[in-house]
Order: structure tokens, then sequence, then C-alpha cells
């Protein structure tokens, strides 16, 4: 597919996303780290991360992390926290510089190993959570997390959301653990944040890659998938305050048009 028809591609999907979400108030607050920041720093009631390490290699597959956060309390287990995350169709895949923070193990949706995956949380504290973040690593066109309540649509976030936080701020730019110049500073990667708003709860997430943009090379890389009850947001984070108008949305997905391209040349 030539680059012009590949531009109008993307640019419409991101023109339809945007026409989609305009009429809906946003559940969430959406915040973006500080650069280079790769876990959350808000302060919670409980919590579990999944970072995936040591996990790889895992093809379209289910995968649960489960855990149990402590209270502290020596001797006292009454208000610990399980959690559950049940992963279906996940792919985990070993660090380079697409993803992985740490350089360790990363989940993905796309790269041909599949266009989604589902997370299901269940924790011992009752129905949902209020809070997940994640580190989003090497964004492309098409890259889209929707949050629900069991199948009750919520939220998405889409490229062109990312980019209304981010812009064209070089800080992002590029794997900050590989050296300049090698690190594939034409994509963004940074934490997101995402704090549900008055009382509301979710406990379903999919992240989806379009499968027509990056010629079914470009994917929707992630770590550090962190899930919980916040109490507080977390320091120098920077909020979201307007979905891109669809002129911007369309020109900022001509800029991903040529990553994913470029990812296909590196991949393919």
């Amino acid at each position: 597919m030539g680059v012009s028809n590949s531009w109008r591609l993307v640019a419409t999907a991101l023109f339809l996303g945007a026409a989609s979400q305009a009429h809906a108030a946003p559940v969430f607050d959406v915040t973006v780290s500080a650069p280079t920041v790769k876990t959350s720093n808000a302060d919670f009631d409980y919590f579990h991360v999944e970072t995936f390490d040591n996990k790889a290699p895992v093809t379209n597959s289910i995968y649960v992390s489960s855990g149990t956060y402590d209270n502290g309390t020596s001797g006292d287990t009454s208000d610990d926290v399980s959690f559950s995350l049940t992963y279906t169709g996940v792919n985990i895949i070993p660090t380079d510089v697409y993803g992985g923070a740490d350089l360790t193990d990363y989940a993905v949706a796309g790269i041909n190993l599949g266009d989604s995956y589902e997370v299901k949380i269940s924790t011992s504290a009752g129905a949902g959570v209020n809070y997940f973040g994640y580190w989003l690593s090497a964004l492309d066109a098409g890259n889209t997390v929707t949050f629900y309540l069991d199948d009750d649509f919520l939220q998405s976030f889409s490229a062109g959301d990312v980019a209304s936080i981010i812009g064209s701020n070089p800080a992002y730019a590029g794997h900050p653990d590989y050296p300049a110049g090698a690190n594939n500073s034409r994509e963004p990667y940074a934490f997101l944040n995402f704090y549900a708003k008055d009382g509301q709860t979710f406990n379903r997430i999919v992240f989806s890659q379009a499968p027509a943009t990056g010629g079914g090379q470009a994917g929707y890389e992630s770590d550090n998938h962190t899930i919980g009850f916040y109490t507080r947001k977390g320091d120098d984070e920077t909020p979201v305050t307007t979905v891109p108008e669809p002129a911007a949305l369309a020109l900022f997905g001509l800029g991903l048009v040529g990553l994913g391209l470029s990812r296909r040349r590196k991949r393919a």
C-alpha cells in the first residue's frame, strides 16, 4: 500500500475515533508521567504490578498474573487484597528497542502475532479497580486501549489522544534505556495513568492494534501494567486537556504512518 493511501486510512480512522468520543463525557482523568518514568508514583489503598519479566516467549495465549497486596500489619491478613489479572490472546516477547522497561520482557498486540488481547481484573476487595497505568512504548497509529466494566464500554484512548498530551516533546522520544542514535527516537515512550472519576470502577481492558496500519508489523507495546485503588495521583504528571481536533489528528496520523512503514522495514 502506498504512503498516500496509508495516510488516508489512518487519518480517517483517527477522525472517526475522535468523532465517536466527542459526545461522551470522559470516565477517566488521564495523565502522562514525566519523561523516562516507567512506573506509577501514585498512592494506593492497594495495587498490583505485572512486569512480564522472565515470561517470554508467549504467543496468543492465556496468561494469569496474580498476587496479594500486604497491608503491612504483622500477623494481620484480614485486609490484605488478592489480585488476579487474566490475559487472553496476549503476546509476551523479549526486550528490544521497541519495548521492555529496564530491558525486560513486555506485552504486545499486533506485529502479526494477534491484533488484540484482553485483561480481566478480579480482586478480593470487590468489583473492579479505579486505576490503571502502564509504560507505553514505540507509539504507532492504530494503538488503542479500551476500558470496560464487565460488558459496558467506558472509554477508549487512541494514538491521537496520546499525541494530545505529549505533542512533539522530544523528551519522550526514543527508548530511554538505549543510547542516542540507536533508541528509535522517531517514536514516543511514556508512562500513562488512567484515574477513574466519580466512583467509577472497571474490570476489563483491551489493547488493540489496527491490523491495516503499518503493514501488519506495527504493534501496541506496553510494560509494567499497574492496577489498584488509588488515593492520590502521582507527582509530576501532565493531564490530558482536550481530545485533538480532526485536523491535528490527521497530521499526527501522517507522521505515524511514516513510523509504521519504517517499522515494517525493520521487522519484516
